[in-house]
This record gives structure tokens, C-alpha cells and sequence, in this order.
């Protein structure tokens, strides 16, 4: 890459409107400048009509160099190849103006284009008088200096002279030749220190961006935290609270063993009966019509008796048949007893007490199931009188 086309990196990198104006309003005939911005887009391409924001039939040179800030901006390579097209088509004459060479045959260019040329050669630091060259309106070729006459003698001094100044000619040019060099070594620098520093910026700007989220992020979390720091603190709350009803229960429960072990050795115990004798104490044939049970043949389980009892008298009830009839003198009767007789009715009062029906008798529950079934007795009573 030679001086001219690194000082077109340098133009588009600073976007430098002034010289890339300059130069792409430079081209020796006008029209140029258009038909090359045409020439890199497709026919009637959108982007191409929209970046200079006109029709591309006719497009004028002004147009495009109007919109230059605007197309440097969204498509600097569309710039950038339109200030190379300027450097192929004209390079060599400013390579032969750079070397002190006259390059045209015929009229020299027009004005526009010595300001173009102008700005590529001072930036190499080669002939910096070409700018007022290129404020002319028709500039003319430079006059050659006729030769001085060779004196007829030599003169040794006139030649040392001589000497002196292509030796400070030379001196000049290889300062000028290093300091272009270090000047394109330190535009390469700033280059390339530009694109780092583009880079770091970015960076920096993700790097707060992730940051800001993580904030964002370390929020939500401080919030659930302190949800769950108080619903902690609930929790064992209620684990406190659980804890103690816990303890009441297995207390209770405890209690309840106790008394159902007291329940299990009174029942395993076998009661005295009062009267150990279970013969009629009269003659059968005066109840001929009265209902006898004897209550301690039921069943040989405290329990068992007074649930067969139970049962037993609700089978009369609904005239159902059941096994315990035939410990009795059901069988015998003819309708409707006249009343029952209930034998052993000390041990019947025994079992009562050993067994635990009290406490039962006393609960909600049982008073609630004695009222269901009352009501389910009246109800079937009722059908059955319908019937």
C-alpha cells in the first residue's frame, strides 16, 4: 500500500469530509463522479437511490457530493472505492507531478481537479506550492527555465557551489523521504490505535451492559432471598407450634394407652357373677307370651354379649332373623311378644361398667351418630307403616 492509498485509509477513518470532497469532485470530466456511484450497485437498487436520496437516471455529481456525509456514514466502503477509482485513473500524473515531471501533453486539467491532486500531494509532503496551482481557473504549465550559459572558464568555486547544493538537494530529499516515512509509520499507528480503541470501547460498553444485568440479576435474588428469610422464619414458626400440639397429642395418646390398658386387664378379669344360676325362677307356661333372654348365654366376651344384645333386640325390630334367636324362646311365640324378660341383668350391669361406654356416651360424635340414627329409625319406621 503506497502513501496515497494509506492517506485515503486515513480520510475514511477520521471521516475527513473536506479532502474526500475535494478529491471526488475532482474527476477531470464532469458527470464522472455519478456514473462511477452507479456503476457499483445493481440497476435501480434501493439503497443506492436511497443514500443519495434521488433517482439514479441523471444523478448529478452535486448530488452525490451533497449526501457524502450521510453515504460516509452508513457505507464508507461505497467512499472508499470511489476514492480509489479516483487514484487508478489519475495516479501515475501525480507520480510523475511528485517527481517534478510535466505528465500532459495537451491543456492541463481543470481546476477542481488540482485541488484533488493538490490535497494527495502535500499530504506526501511533495511540492506543497501545488495548492495555489490548483486556485487557478486555467492552469498553465509551469515555464522552463532556460539552462544558465556555461562560462567559457571554470570556475572551481562556482563548481564546488554546485556540489554544495546537490549534496544539500540530496540531504533535503532523504529528510523528506524519512519523514514521510515516519509520518505514514505514525498514521499506521494512529490507525491501528483507533480500531484498538474502538474495540476497547466496545468491550467497555458490553462489559457495563453484563454488569447492569448482573445488578439487575443480584435484585431479583436479594428479593427472593428475603422472601424465603421470611417464610423461614414462618416455617419454624409453625414447626414451634407443630412441635407442642405434637407433644399434647403423644401426651393424650399416652394418657389414652394407659386407660385402654386399664380397659384390656378390668375386661380380661373375670366378674363374680350375682346369681350364678341361670334356670327359669318361675314356671315357663305363665310366659308363654313374654320374651326371655338370657343375657350371660349371649356370649361368653363382655364385648360380644353386649353387642349380640344390641343386635338381637334390633332383629326383633325390623323382624329379621338372627343366630342368637335360638338361645332364646323366640321361636315359641306366637306374634307379638308381651314384653321381654331379661335375664343376668347384674352381669349385664357389670359389663356396662367395665366397659368404657361412658366416656364414649359423652362425645359429640356418638350423640351425633345416637341422632342420625333415630332419625333413620323413624324413617324406616315410617315405610314400613305405609307398607
Amino acid at each position: 500500500m503506497n502513501t496515497f492509498e494509506k492517506q485515503i485509509e486515513t480520510w475514511i477513518e477520521a471521516k475527513e469530509l473536506s479532502p474526500i470532497r475535494a478529491v471526488l469532485g475532482g474527476f477531470e470530466k464532469p458527470g464522472q463522479l455519478a456514473r462511477h456511484y452507479r456503476n457499483l450497485f445493481p440497476p435501480h437498487h434501493l439503497e443506492a437511490v436511497q443514500l443519495v436520496g434521488a433517482p439514479l437516471k441523471n444523478l448529478p455529481d452535486e448530488r452525490v457530493l451533497d449526501r457524502l456525509e450521510v453515504i460516509l456514514d452508513k457505507r464508507s466502503d461505497v467512499v472508499r472505492v470511489l476514492l480509489q477509482t479516483w487514484l487508478d485513473t489519475y495516479g501515475p500524473l501525480l507520480e510523475k507531478l511528485a517527481e517534478g515531471e510535466w505528465p500532459f501533453e495537451g491543456p492541463p486539467p481543470r481546476a477542481a481537479w488540482w485541488k484533488a491532486a493538490a490535497h494527495f500531494l502535500e499530504a506526501r509532503d511533495v511540492h506543497p506550492e501545488w495548492t495555489w496551482f490548483g486556485r487557478l481557473a486555467k492552469p498553465e504549465p509551469p515555464k522552463t527555465v532556460p539552462p544558465p550559459a556555461k562560462p567559457k572558464q571554470k570556475d572551481g568555486r562556482l563548481e564546488a557551489c554546485r556540489k554544495a547544493l546537490r549534496d544539500r538537494e540530496e540531504e533535503i530529499r532523504a529528510l523528506k523521504k524519512a519523514l514521510a516515512e515516519k509520518t505514514a509509520a505514525l498514521n499506521e499507528a494512529e490507525s491501528r490505535f483507533q480500531q484498538l480503541f474502538a474495540a476497547k470501547e466496545e468491550a467497555l460498553k458490553s462489559a457495563r451492559l453484563e454488569a447492569m444485568q448482573l445488578r439487575q440479576k443480584l435484585d431479583v435474588y436479594k428479593g427472593r432471598l428475603e422472601r424465603l428469610s421470611r417464610a423461614k422464619d414462618e416455617v419454624q414458626v409453625e414447626m414451634g407450634d407443630c412441635r407442642r400440639t405434637l407433644a399434647k397429642l403423644e401426651q393424650e395418646l399416652s394418657q389414652a394407652k394407659g386407660a385402654l390398658e386399664d380397659c384390656r386387664q378390668t375386661l380380661e378379669t373375670t366378674p363374680e357373677p350375682i346369681s350364678a344360676s341361670v334356670d327359669l325362677p318361675f314356671d315357663p307356661q305363665d310366659l308363654s307370651e313374654v320374651w326371655v333372654i338370657p343375657y350371660a348365654g349371649l356370649a361368653g366376651e363382655p364385648r360380644i354379649r353386649l353387642l349380640g344384645l344390641i343386635r338381637l333386640y334390633r332383629s326383633a325390630l325390623e323382624d329379621r332373623r338372627h343366630p342368637l334367636f335360638e338361645k332364646t324362646n323366640w321361636s315359641a311365640i306366637k306374634g307379638k311378644p308381651k314384653g321381654i324378660l331379661l335375664l343376668d341383668t347384674d352381669r349385664l350391669l357389670h359389663d356396662l361398667e367395665r366397659l368404657p361406654l361412658d366416656r364414649w356416651l359423652e362425645t359429640s360424635l356418638f350423640t351425633t351418630e345416637a341422632y342420625l340414627r333415630g332419625l333413620e329409625r323413624q324413617v324406616e319406621t315410617a315405610l314400613l307403616e305405609q307398607q
